[in-house]
């Protein structure tokens, strides 16, 4: 009976026995980036690095805000209704900068393939449900908080980059 909360140290574990002598890093890319700082705070220890790429930072209280409109929408909409106002208020202005815009999704990457075969793939690009934003958006809120991001072994080695002119990081220094 493996519970969920002690998944990641026994993950960490295997790949430790699969690889013995192996260092650790830890990759997370945009959303993905959010869940390897949740990973970090509990078992930043098990590793020899940690990338974040295409991530940010703000402060609790913006998560909060944010959250109270994920639930005006999930009370108006259900937990899988999918906001039209959510997908805009988080991605609306992502393409601003990249105009004139051949797609809605020209910020993803400065390469028109790339960007065509997200289009293409039938697991990308779609609008999230209320319930992933305000499971999100409680996380965001855990992890930005500074007692929690503390937990992070301060040795630890970190890289965190992000596109010159990724809407996410907005090209900035963190």
């Amino acid at each position: 009976d493996i519970r969920r909360k002690d998944f990641p140290g026994l993950f960490a574990q295997h790949i430790g026995q699969q690889f013995p002598g192996t260092p650790l890093f830890l990759f997370g890319h945009s959303m993905g980036s959010y869940i390897a700082q949740a990973y970090l705070l509990h078992h930043s220890a098990s590793l020899q690095g940690a990338i974040l790429s295409g991530s940010n930072f703000q402060p609790a209280l913006f998560y909060r805000c944010a959250r109270q409109i994920a639930r005006l929408e999930t009370w108006r909409q259900g937990p899988l209704g999918k906001s039209a106002l959510i997908e805009w208020l988080s991605f609306g202005s992502f393409n601003k900068p990249f105009k004139p815009n051949r797609t809605r999704f020209d910020w993803l990457s400065r390469d028109p393939e790339e960007v065509d075969r997200y289009i293409a793939d039938p697991l990308c690009g779609f609008r999230c449900c209320n319930q992933l934003w305000l499971d999100l958006l409680l996380g965001l809120a855990r992890i930005s908080r500074a007692k929690h991001l503390a937990q992070i072994d301060p040795n630890l080695p970190m890289l965190v980059i992000g596109g010159e002119c990724d809407p996410v990081s907005t090209g900035k220094r963190l």
